[in-house]
């Protein structure tokens, strides 16, 4: 026999469990942010390559790509977090494009101005294996963070997710990569992004659609 609504009320209550509320997506995307900052930070001081950046500065549109990659990472992620919050304007999607084509325009104008006629397409390889290999720890922090979120717009979420970890990772690529970028660099860069978004997208949508108990 069912059991009566009191009753079957007063144990939904007796068995609930104070749930911690979210931190706004602001927060916790730039707590992340930090996170990753403080741990590349710690890689460069580590391996001793921060030196390389400081010829670098007076180079204009190496500062424009890096600038750009960087500011791409931070807005991808801010934009992820945000989305994946019911009810946000998918607008939010559009919020690393303006850095995302700063970071092309001035890799272009760099690889552009330092060709390498015959160069072998192998010859990236490093940059290739570097921004894949770096992604995917990142990612996997990244879904750490996303875990509690509602499954919606979790196409846009995946894909600025890979985003912004792929730029973290070639904006750490910077200080491992003394020589000019070259055309195939850049064309291994913008490659090995997209198959990290592709796959961040693939998997995650796997692992964040996942139920959670």
């Amino acid at each position: 026999m069912p059991k009566p609504t009191d009753e079957l009320i007063q144990d939904l209550v007796a068995d609930a469990r104070p749930v911690t509320p979210l931190q706004p997506p602001l927060v916790r995307a730039l707590l992340w942010v930090l996170a990753v900052v403080c741990v590349f930070a710690v890689a460069v001081a580590i391996a001793g390559t921060g030196a390389v950046m400081l010829p670098r500065l007076g180079d204009m549109p190496y500062v424009l790509e890096f600038a750009g990659t960087l500011t791409t990472a931070i807005t991808a992620i801010i934009a992820a977090m945000t989305l994946s919050i019911p009810g946000r304007s998918d607008a939010w999607a559009l919020l690393p494009l303006p850095s995302a084509l700063l970071w092309i325009a001035a890799a272009a104008e760099r690889c552009f101005a330092n060709p390498q006629p015959g160069e072998s397409i192998f010859a990236s390889a490093f940059c290739f294996e570097f921004i894949v290999s770096v992604s995917i720890p990142l990612a996997l922090t990244l879904f750490f963070v996303l875990r509690r979120i509602a499954t919606v717009n979790l196409l846009k979420v995946t894909a600025l997710g890979g985003l912004g970890v792929a730029a973290f990772a070639t904006a750490l690529l910077q200080f491992f990569h003394p020589e000019q970028t070259t055309t195939i660099d850049f064309s291994t860069h913008v490659v090995a992004t997209v198959l990290v978004v592709v796959l961040i997208c693939t998997i995650g949508q796997r692992v964040l659609s996942t139920p959670r108990r």
